[in-house]
């Protein structure tokens, strides 16, 4: 069977076969704001490097903001990616599929020290 350009066209497909991305963001403008939310609590997250073991306060604070930030970025991430894939040609979702991934490289090294400061709290403690 060949596939006629007629039959993968986007704006041929039924709604109800499309991804519901509009229930991420209504518009880029809202997903411009959580790319920047996100932006701005990288020096915030790094800000807690070295400080998780200090008390069940200051630990709960940080994962609270990992996982609202985390959340954030990851509806980011996957309407720029979906967007920039209904039509790859597209410029303006393709730079922004790019710059989640430049965020999520931001995130990931702002972050790094989580796993290594969790394990090195004695397990007494952190229980």
């Amino acid at each position: 069977m060949i596939l006629t350009e007629e039959l993968i066209s986007r704006d041929r497909v039924k709604p109800e076969d499309k991804w519901a991305i509009e229930d991420l963001y209504s518009c880029d403008k809202l997903w411009r704001e959580d790319f920047e939310y996100v932006e701005s609590k990288l020096d915030v997250l790094k800000s807690y490097q070295g400080r998780l073991s200090e008390n069940v306060d200051v630990f709960a604070e940080f994962v609270g903001l990992y996982k609202e930030v985390n959340c954030r970025f990851e509806k980011v991430y996957v309407y720029a990616n979906e967007k920039m894939h209904e039509d790859t040609a597209n410029e303006i979702y393709q730079q922004m599929a790019g710059e989640s991934v430049g965020l999520e490289s931001r995130l990931s090294t702002a972050c790094a020290f989580l796993e290594p400061e969790i394990l090195a709290i004695d397990a007494n403690v952190l229980e």
